[in-house]
């Protein structure tokens, strides 16, 4: 039985979770979003699928005993079931019905492989190029410097609701760990330009538009 649909966003190029910070036009980072965690995808393809339904994101590893699969969903209706059929849609076609839409449209159904009991946790099994990484990060995992005094960056939204300008950051700056940003999209913007742009974060979005994050520094 389904135990419940994840309808998937697909994010075209996995590079776009890269995270890079610069000092002094110089590289002192390099990581993913977190997000990449709840990301389905393949290590020989660039796509990834974000599934966004309630709770779908909440579903734990097991490969000793998994309770549940991914199946593309057989609902009889929603908007990208042709896009499956067959041999599918080429890649820019699917981006830009995606784009059509709004975003979504692919669906993925979480089924069930077993009878499952009330109050049962349901598990699925990521695969073990997941498994290893995972290992391999609990062994290398070390906290940083003065971690104790850590302060998660949502915590910090709540606490400080107005952005410091540059001028109250020279006598209270921000902790190294957080980075402020400025947010916002150029609509007419062609992807080739976003990619061209010499920006901190630059990306393309395949839809004409472009997202960039640029850091905010008190200068010195």
């Amino acid at each position: 039985d389904v135990i419940a649909p994840a309808p998937l966003v697909v994010i075209d190029n996995k590079e776009l979770l890269d995270v890079v910070r610069y000092e002094k036009k110089k590289v002192v980072y390099k990581g993913k979003q977190l997000l990449l965690n709840y990301c389905f995808g393949h290590r020989s393809s660039t796509l990834l699928f974000y599934p966004y339904g309630s709770v779908v994101n909440l579903i734990n590893h097991s490969s000793r005993s998994p309770n549940a699969v991914l199946r593309w969903s057989t609902m009889p209706h929603y908007p990208g079931k042709n896009w499956i059929t067959g041999d599918g849609l080429p890649i820019d076609e699917l981006l830009r019905a995606q784009n059509m839409l709004g975003g979504g449209g692919l669906v993925l159904d979480i089924v069930a492989t077993k009878h499952l009991l009330p109050n049962e946790e349901i598990l699925l099994d990521y695969g073990p190029a997941w498994e290893r990484a995972w290992e391999e990060h609990v062994r290398n995992w070390r906290p940083e410097p003065d971690a104790k005094w850590y302060t998660p960056a949502f915590v910090m939204d709540d606490v400080a609701s107005k952005v410091r300008t540059e001028k109250e950051q020279v006598d209270h700056p921000y902790d190294e760990y957080l980075l402020t940003a400025c947010h916002y999209r150029l609509a007419n913007e062609t992807a080739a330009a976003a990619k061209r742009r010499p920006a901190e974060g630059a990306a393309a979005d395949g839809g004409g538009g472009g997202t960039t994050t640029v850091k905010w520094t008190p200068d010195k």
